[in-house]
């Protein structure tokens, strides 16, 4: 009965000892991202030391994106009789549920404990890391330090904090009345109060009771401000262009059909007494030619 008891006792002790190395509680805004178990310490912004036969760093929030195939790396120094033995030293990574170790990754090559203290393993996984953790659980007693945790081009903090919301900026309060634009545009870093004068435009308060800069100060109508000034139009206006003048045609005078009559002005006559004259005036003009010649004849003589 003594010895079951021992035993539970055993396998107690070593469930509490799992649950200290995996999933701490959800960290809030300011808590520390890495958390030391046991007698280990984070020693340094890139370095930690790990006290102990089964201890580690670890993280549940660590919210770090990462490629397809990235490389880690991390230096190890052993000393007070810890080995590189059994799994430890190792640096894990917990990648879209996907959980990857240089060691695992490792053994095929047989270079686990790496060369000099340098190891270097590669990520498969793309993805959003949540946990991660640097860890010695071996069984032998000693100490670690951990350094230079590098994934892929980003150097580890292990002193880094877990970041709040960020700050809103007064000049989100208000909306430009008639649009969706806020006025951090106009005041990307106001000093203090503002006037209307300086707003030049209608504004609406997002919440009626948070008016950082004052602009509802006469309350007229409630979450409006500067009503004074005019609405800030939704879009540049464009100036309506003015129509181009069309140019009036007019058509030219037709030009007449062959044989329709040429310049000459109309008489009235018809085309064949026309042509009876012609006839006339020719006969008259030979006659007189021929008179002329007789009466020359007879001088000469």
């Amino acid at each position: 009965m003594r010895t079951l008891k021992t035993i539970g006792a055993a396998l107690g002790a070593l469930t509490l000892s799992t649950l200290m190395l995996s999933a701490p509680a959800q960290a809030k805004p300011g808590d520390p991202v890495w958390t030391a178990n046991g007698a280990s310490a984070i020693t340094g912004k890139n370095e930690v030391t790990l006290k102990g036969a089964n201890t580690s760093v670890e993280t549940a929030n660590l919210n770090m994106e990462m490629a397809a195939a990235t490389t880690v790396s991390f230096h190890y120094e052993l000393a007070d009789g810890a080995t590189c033995s059994a799994g430890a030293p190792r640096v894990y990574l917990v990648v879209n549920g996907v959980n990857t170790n240089s060691w695992d990754q490792l053994i095929g090559g047989n270079t686990q404990c790496g060369e000099d203290g340098d190891v270097s393993f590669t990520v498969a996984t793309p993805g959003t890391i949540k946990e991660a953790g640097v860890v010695y659980d071996n069984g032998t007693a000693g100490t670690v330090v951990v350094s230079d945790l590098q994934i892929g081009d980003e150097l580890v903090n292990f002193r880094a904090r877990v970041p709040g919301p960020p700050e809103p900026r007064d000049c989100e309060a208000y909306l430009y009345t008639g649009t969706k634009q806020n006025l951090c545009a106009d005041f990307p870093n106001p000093p203090g109060k503002v006037n209307c004068s300086d707003v030049k435009y209608h504004v609406t308060l997002v919440d009626v009771k948070n008016d950082p800069w004052g602009l509802d100060g006469n309350q007229g109508i409630p979450g409006i401000g500067c009503e004074s000034n005019p609405l800030k139009p939704s879009k540049p206006t464009k100036p309506t262009p003015k129509p181009t003048p069309t140019a009036t045609y007019t058509p030219a005078p037709p030009v007449p059909a062959p044989g329709a009559g040429g310049g000459l002005p109309v008489t009235g006559a018809s085309g064949g007494t026309l042509a009876g004259i012609g006839l006339g005036a020719l006969v008259l003009g030979l006659g007189a030619v021929l008179l002329a010649r007789r009466w020359k004849a007879r001088f000469a003589a």
